[in-house]
């Protein structure tokens, strides 16, 4: 058990340091890592001139919810993977990324959707959650400017994203996969994920971890899943919650190139079937349409969800834009306001655009 100040790290009954090799964080036995052999210079070619889908997201302002409700749960999808929770009072913020560029150099991976919000408009920020040490999850203009807008904030992050974060000057909350920390009303769990952690490139890998974590709160439960492969650590947490889960932002993508991407993302299937292994009632998806993180698949990452969701059904399936946000009603995550929902002519143009010209021509 270690101590920050008054707040306590506790592990859980299953806690292991089997994925600390001695040299390097792994993942859990059975889960391979991503290793250079499952890129080519192919791939590299393909995501300079043919890089994933970059049509902007749909959006929302949500600079007015903040005045309506102070007592709520609620979660709202900003970008990419930054969601920000509304627990009553406190707030927490996921992997924060509002800079124009999820990469090391302004002109890598630029952004194809503006933030719904600046972080000045943000309400008081409590607590930031990290995933792990990629540039697109933990960026460093993004943590500078939260911190000085909020300077009570805890950081909570995996072991070496925290030690990274407390050399830039923060206070953080350092987690190792399957210990707990209690925030007054509010419990965080680390839970494993099936990715791999290299900011600084291949020297670098495995120097930090890299996690999912649960969110209790009152009677709702919300996960987060981070970057992740499909894995049995979704099975350990649904049987940790011991019921199935209330809220989980889904990562759809990348899809392509899917060797190197069914190592380290979910694809939208396999999306679909992490939420029936979850048991989640009501999940929506994330981690598309910010950043070309991958090659242009067939299809485009949200079409496929649409289309999988319905043949193998795993709980409610809310598509929100960006800056929309659910609510915990009467035990359960719902849309309470309909401008938060992606309109049916985004996927009808999506369909016409990349999906109608592959069909076969009627004879």
């Amino acid at each position: 058990m270690s101590a920050l100040n008054t707040i306590f790290i506790t592990n859980l009954s299953t806690y292991t340091t089997r994925h600390h090799n001695g040299k390097r964080f792994i993942n859990d036995p059975g889960e391979p890592m991503a290793s250079k052999s499952n890129v080519n210079w192919f791939s590299i070619f393909k995501f300079a001139f043919q890089k994933d889908y970059v049509d902007p997201m749909p959006t929302r302002n949500m600079t007015y919810d903040f005045n309506t409700k102070t007592n709520a749960t609620r979660a709202w999808w900003i970008n990419h993977a930054t969601m920000l929770f509304q627990l009553d009072d406190k707030y927490i913020i996921t992997d924060p990324i509002f800079d124009d560029h999820a990469a090391p150099f302004p002109w890598m991976i630029k952004r194809t959707s503006p933030t719904p919000i600046t972080m000045e408009q943000l309400p008081k920020i409590d607590y930031i959650l990290i995933s792990h040490d990629h540039w697109d999850h933990l960026n460093y203009y993004s943590i500078k400017t939260l911190m000085g807008l909020n300077p009570n904030c805890t950081i909570i992050a995996p072991l070496g994203e925290g030690q990274l974060i407390r050399k830039w000057g923060y206070k953080v909350i350092i987690m190792d996969w399957r210990q707990q920390v209690k925030l007054g009303d509010i419990i965080i769990t680390c839970f494993p994920a099936r990715h791999m952690a290299n900011r600084y490139g291949p020297l670098t890998m495995g120097r930090d971890l890299w996690a999912s974590f649960l969110i209790e709160f009152k009677n709702a439960t919300i996960y987060f899943t981070g970057d992740t492969a499909i894995g049995p650590h979704f099975k350990e947490v649904r049987d940790y919650v011991g019921r199935p889960i209330d809220l989980c932002p889904m990562p759809i993508g990348p899809q392509e190139p899917n060797s190197l991407m069914r190592l380290v993302h979910l694809d939208p299937k396999q999306a679909a079937d992490m939420s029936k292994i979850l048991q989640t009632r009501v999940s929506f998806p994330i981690h598309w349409g910010t950043f070309p993180l991958g090659t242009k698949p067939e299809i485009p990452d949200i079409i496929v969800l649409s289309q999988y969701w319905n043949e193998k059904q795993s709980g409610k399936l809310i598509v929100i834009k960006n800056g929309g946000y659910l609510e915990y009603v009467n035990g359960e995550f719902k849309l309470v306001d309909e401008t938060s929902l992606i309109e049916q002519s985004y996927f009808e143009q999506q369909f016409v655009e990349y999906v109608q010209p592959k069909l076969p021509e009627e004879l």
